[in-house]
């Protein structure tokens, strides 16, 4: 019987999409040996190619929640990021309108509530100024948001992947976790259904669409710690011609409404779009969770990526308890093509990455 190829690192993030990529960069400067997994072919292939590129203000969060607080502050590091790198965006603003009295109230309380979670920048405005900015756009009233943008989102995942590789990073791709253990000190991962193992003393979960799965594979229940992830799927439509609206426009939210409505949002590559409200899945059709030959019962997927070693100089990680470690959900996650076993990263449009 065949030995499998063991590596070692003190941390690993399974995952390569814009979460996984951002963190893989972050913590490259603080420690090495640290390994970077995507199942897919590349970075960024799932949700974090599919969607409307938007850098969002920060508007629509519950007041005190990290979701709020992370846009606010995150949006000025993009835009502050974007200038430094030259990542193309371009900030559109946005604008959020009212076609009756009831959504004119509404808007009202948007402004305080985005007020009090630190955007500051929203201004009421009337619908003969609506019309003045937006001429093909029919509202009573409106919400401008300068700050709302859009970013091309494949440059920015370019950049930190080449941030975080040049700073030590081991980037793998075509590598999917199949199986995870967690003995208390270190935790033991199976690749492409045991072609490679890696043992790590920190996982980092970014999966995705799959993170739920692959908070499973070392046991935990995600049903009863929260993990489980409750999808929704958007459509997205292109016109031509494009219609002549310079801004993002969004409808009010409605109540007990899981999306957001149709809205335009002009992408970097695309001319226009218009995206459909997002509604709830009862499948799990929108991603990839295949089952384990060795455990049927426990669900698997995950994000793989690079191989290679860290070089291991700083040793002050803690391990992390299995909980902390696999039940994050944070991150987006690439379904693709899982090949066998752990292979080193390819050039990607010009960037060699080591």
């Amino acid at each position: 019987m065949a030995v499998m190829e063991r590596h070692h690192f003190d941390i690993t993030i399974i995952g390569a999409g814009v979460v996984g990529l951002a963190i893989a960069e972050e913590l490259a400067r603080h420690f090495d040996s640290i390994l970077l997994l995507e199942k897919n072919e590349s970075q960024g292939q799932e949700t974090s190619s599919r969607n409307s590129e938007v850098i969002h203000a920060g508007i629509y969060y519950p007041e005190g929640s990290l979701k709020a607080s992370l846009c606010v502050e995150g949006r000025k590091l993009l835009y502050e990021a974007c200038e430094k790198r030259g990542i193309p965006y371009k900030r559109t603003g946005k604008l959020i309108v009212a076609t009756n009295p009831d959504e004119e109230e509404s808007l009202r309380g948007l402004q305080a509530k985005a007020h009090n979670h630190g955007v500051d920048d929203l201004l009421f405005l009337s619908g003969r100024v609506v019309h003045s900015l937006e001429p093909e756009v029919m509202a009573t009233a409106g919400l401008l948001s300068p700050s709302t943008g859009i970013i091309d989102s494949h440059s920015l995942m370019r950049a930190l992947l080449a941030g975080a590789t040049d700073n030590g990073v081991t980037a793998v791709f075509r590598s999917c976790v199949t199986a995870a253990h967690y003995d208390g000190v270190r935790h033991e991962l199976e690749i492409n259904d045991g072609e490679s193992l890696v043992a790590s003393r920190v996982v980092v979960n970014c999966a995705g669409l799959q993170s739920d799965c692959v908070a499973a594979l070392p046991g935990i229940d995600v049903d009863l710690e929260g993990y489980r992830l409750k999808l929704c799927k958007g459509s997205y439509f292109a016109a031509s011609p494009a219609p002549r609206i310079r801004h993002l426009v969004y409808p009010v939210p409605t109540p007990k409404h899981e999306g957001l409505g149709v809205r335009n949002t002009s992408m970097p590559s695309i001319t226009a779009s218009t995206r459909v409200s997002a509604t709830p899945s009862t499948r799990r059709s929108l991603r990839t969770c295949p089952v384990s030959r060795r455990s049927l019962s426990t669900p698997t997927c995950a994000a793989s990526g690079p191989n290679s070693r860290g070089r291991g100089r700083r040793s002050g990680i803690s391990s992390s308890p299995r909980r902390a470690a696999w039940g994050c959900r944070a991150g987006s996650t690439s379904s693709g093509s899982n090949r066998r076993g752990l292979r080193p990263a390819c050039p990607l449009r010009g960037l060699s990455l080591h």
